[in-house]
């Protein structure tokens, strides 16, 4: 099942860099179109920040469970000793304050942990909390997590393989840290993900083949940080957010973007060769391909693109015309069209596209508005 619009999760966020990068205020968007354009077009896509529903038997942080002190010296005797030396191990080593871990309380009611009824971790939601350690290898003790979220704090060190034991795991968000090295080849082990955020770190190699096999998987962001490799001839096929923009993957675009539901964002790369015929993205209407080498011309194809808000593709090397199967759009909902920066396109655009004004950008091309 696709993900509907409403149900859509980081819009502005994760299709503007100048936002995610923490540059973002309201005069800017107030006074810079681009932004005040993309801001009304997903306006309506915030409701949902990468939230997971609540368990059923998940026990909120008032859980009546009996008072566990952390004695991590201590050899454990039970598994809900190891499970309490594990989380204080991880909770310590985040650089979490004392007061988030209490002592003199359960595991389950420190700050952003969720159990189920067996007292078990389910998960663990700490976004935003400036912790400013790293994560545990003992982060792998906690088998029945199925959702971690770490993201916009200042963690340094690297993604441990031990995350890759977590098989039960739905949502993983360890964004706006700075987390350094290579991905796991572990993290293989996690086929029961969902949502994969690890974007905005200093993460470099390439991503591990067997994430793209995932069959649930349905958002993967890893922008912003020193990726290489390729886009694979496949993708997993529930996915409907693929962002991956300013890294440095390399090659030609394969037919299988055209199998992503809805967004669809490759800037800053190094992306050669032309974009592919099979481009028929029916359900997506988000396309962003500015910053690379892409050559050749834009596809007919892009007509049958009937959901289509929002395509920029800026900054390359495209040649010849705008098709005038562009004119098959519905303009009630096209809020952007962006061609800036290919000197190779000529010719007079359609003039569906010149009546969005502004909203059609052709700056330093050769197309003209009849």
């Amino acid at each position: 099942m696709r993900l509907s619009s409403s149900m859509l999760h980081l819009s502005l966020l994760t299709l503007l860099p100048s936002i995610s990068s923490g540059k973002f205020d309201t005069q800017q968007v107030v006074t810079n179109p681009r932004l005040l354009s993309l801001c009304h077009l997903l306006s309506d896509k915030l409701d949902v920040l990468h939230r997971i529903p609540e368990e059923d038997n998940c026990c909120n942080s008032t859980s009546q469970s009996p008072s566990i002190s952390p004695s991590p010296s201590a050899q454990p005797s039970s598994k809900s000793d190891i499970i309490n030396n594990a989380m204080f191990k991880i909770f310590t080593t985040l650089g979490a304050p004392t007061s988030d871990f209490n002592t003199g309380t359960t595991y389950c009611s420190w700050n952003g942990v969720r159990c189920n009824s067996f007292l078990e971790p389910k998960s663990i939601e700490i976004s935003g909390q400036f912790y400013g350690g790293y994560i545990a290898t003992e982060i792998g003790i906690l088998e029945e997590l199925t959702s971690l979220k770490l993201d916009y704090n200042y963690l340094e060190g690297t993604v441990p393989s031990e995350l890759g034991l977590l098989s039960k795991l739905r949502f993983l968000n360890l964004s706006k840290q700075f987390l350094s090295s290579t991905l796991p080849s572990e993290l293989q082990n996690l086929n029961s993900l969902e949502y994969m955020y690890i974007y905005a770190n200093e993460i470099s190699g390439s991503i591990p083949d067997q994430i793209y096999d995932f069959n649930n998987l349905l958002c993967l962001e890893v922008f912003e940080n020193l990726l290489t490799g390729t886009i694979p001839e496949s993708l997993p096929p529930m996915l409907d957010w693929y962002l991956i923009w300013d890294n440095l993957l390399t090659s030609t675009l394969p037919d299988s973007i055209s199998t992503v539901g809805e967004v669809v964002d490759l800037e800053e790369n190094l992306f050669t060769g032309p974009i592919p015929t099979s481009i028929d993205l029916s359900s997506a209407y988000a396309l962003v391909f500015d910053d690379n080498q892409l050559t050749n011309t834009i596809p007919s194809e892009i007509g049958d693109m009937l959901n289509l808000e929002y395509f920029s593709i800026d900054a390359n090397l495209l040649t010849s015309s705008i098709p005038t199967e562009v004119e098959n759009l519905d303009f009630t909902i096209l809020e952007k069209f962006d061609i800036d920066d290919n000197t190779g396109l000529t010719g007079t655009a359609p003039s569906s596209l010149c009546n969005l004004g502004y909203y059609f950008s052709y700056d330093n091309t050769n197309v003209t508005c009849g």
